[in-house]
């Protein structure tokens, strides 16, 4: 833990000065209707379906100003830019599962004021915030890793973020799933002292072994919700070649572009949501 506190101090004057200004992938494609979600062949699904509990707008949010204090960071004002909001409706998806209760059907982002999108942003910072700012900590913290394990004369003397992710997802990440437990998971994108809303948010639903070491986890990714492209509203996380993609295969060619770096359990509590924005089905 100094090691982190050590990263989390260098950060401190640095993102007081960074300007949000990345803005969510838009998810390919009209959305579609409703079709029955069906398990991916040999992979383990948790209840969580994203046709009922998932939200069927894509994660991109660009009006009305929103300013949130943050632990380790300080003030960050959102602006008028465009901005994602994947921690906080992959937060608020889970509470509807939890609840037993079906997300709104909208194709359409909440506008500004709505009960709806007032409950993402609050369950947005609850998933930065949570438990210490651990999930906000552990983004700094690992993009500053290497990829790799760090050598000096044949002795380890640094973990690197393929171990990691090797250990979060046996440890931490594999366990809940098999005992029928959605994960929210970070998935880190940008190394060094990129602006870290360049990592990205997600929930687990499922997962299938490769081999012994190597995963594939099927995720609810508020960037890529329902649509013709991605009719089930699943996408793919596979750690033998740290893909993103549409179809369950590792080598699928439908991927997203680039690859993450790592992955980890994020902490959650759940809420109950309120009805509205949440009705009962």
């Amino acid at each position: 833990m100094r090691g982190m506190h050590t990263t989390v101090r260098r950060w401190i004057g640095i993102l007081r000065a960074v300007a949000v200004t990345g803005a969510a992938a838009l998810a390919a494609g009209a959305l579609a209707a409703p079709a029955a979600a069906q398990a991916p062949e040999g992979f383990t699904m948790t209840g969580f379906d994203p046709q009922r509990h998932a939200f069927r707008f894509v994660n991109s949010w660009s009006t009305g100003s929103l300013t949130a204090t943050l632990p380790l960071v300080g003030q960050v004002n959102f602006g008028s830019v465009g901005y994602g909001l994947c921690g906080g409706m992959s937060f608020a998806a889970l509470d509807s599962f939890h609840a037993d209760r079906s997300a709104p059907a909208t194709t359409s982002v909440p506008g500004p004021g709505s009960a709806l999108r007032t409950y993402i942003w609050d369950r947005q910072i609850a998933s930065l915030t949570m438990n210490g700012a651990a999930a906000l900590a552990r983004f700094l913290d690992w993009q500053l890793k290497p990829q790799e394990d760090q050598y000096l004369f044949g002795v380890r003397t640094q973990k690197g973020l393929t171990t990691l992710t090797n250990e979060e997802v046996h440890f931490e990440i594999l366990p809940r799933l098999r005992r029928g437990e959605p994960v929210p998971l970070g998935i880190v994108n940008v190394s060094g002292f990129a602006a870290p809303w360049g990592n990205h948010q997600v929930l687990a639903i499922g997962f299938r072994m490769r081999d012994a070491v190597n995963a594939s986890i099927a995720v609810y990714d508020p960037n890529h919700p329902v649509s013709r492209s991605n009719p089930d509203g699943i996408t793919f996380l596979h750690t033998s070649n740290r893909r993103q993609t549409l179809d369950p295969s590792p080598s699928s060619t439908r991927a997203r572009s680039g690859q993450f770096r790592a992955l980890f359990r994020a902490p959650y509590a759940k809420r109950t949501p309120p009805a509205p924005p949440f009705q009962r089905s």
